[in-house]
């Protein structure tokens, strides 16, 4: 039989981790593997290599299920929603991908019922008041990719969610600056100006532009001191 080759023992290809040597066949290796489902197979080595075999079969099954899953749904798979759910699993699951670190990187990660899961996502989206202008945003950005922690939302309504966005509290309401900017009609590089400044939130949101503040700086015209 020739010369056991080891260089394969112990290594892991796809859900396949290489037990032992198995046998060779006119120079083709053959390896026993365990696959993360319990079952073995014995696997010719260049397939493993090559990346062609990456399980006993399971893979295969799974994506057969999943494909009768879908049609027996009568939901056809949505590229637009595939293309932002593959985008939450790498954020969560990728330490490669750009944004790893503020997602995956800081322990989010996605709920059971999705993460294996496209069909399960792409109905609660549907439930859910997707639409092809809408993004998925989490609720808490602390929180997870859920059910319980997701909505559809515009992009300006995402934009609002930011960890990065300052929150004032102003007769007794907490809004982002760009929504009290919205509702008092004050611009928002008027009201972060204000706020570097020093001035406390209600000043900042009270005192109409063009007009005097109080203290050392009170000679100065407000539109002078914010460079307007």
């Amino acid at each position: 039989m020739g010369r056991k080759p080891l260089e394969l023992t112990g290594q892991r290809f796809g859900r396949l981790t290489v037990l032992d040597f198995a046998y060779n066949d006119n120079g083709n290796t053959y390896w026993e593997c365990l696959c993360d489902c319990g079952n073995r197979a014995i696997v010719r080595g260049v397939r493993l290599k090559n990346g062609r075999t990456r399980s006993c079969g399971c893979i295969a099954k799974e994506i057969v299920t999943k494909r009768n899953k879908e049609r027996a749904s009568g939901l056809p798979r949505d590229k637009r929603l595939y293309r932002i759910y593959h985008g939450m699993k790498t954020r969560c699951y990728n330490s490669n991908e750009a944004g790893y670190m503020r997602y995956g990187g800081r322990g989010i990660t996605m709920c059971r019922e999705w993460k294996d899961d496209f069909q399960s996502f792409q109905e609660w989206a549907f439930r859910s008041g997707y639409n092809s202008q809408l993004t998925i945003d989490r609720i808490d950005n602390d929180g997870d990719y859920s059910p319980s922690n997701c909505r559809w939302a515009s992009v300006k309504q995402q934009g609002n969610n930011r960890r990065s966005n300052i929150l004032l509290i102003y007769n007794g309401e907490q809004k982002t600056v760009s929504e009290w900017s919205d509702a008092l009609g004050i611009k928002r590089n008027t009201i972060y100006q204000r706020l570097r400044n020093g001035w406390s939130a209600e000043d900042a949101l009270s005192i109409p532009v063009g007009m005097y503040k109080g203290g050392k700086d009170a000679h100065i015209p407000l539109a002078m001191k914010e460079g307007l």
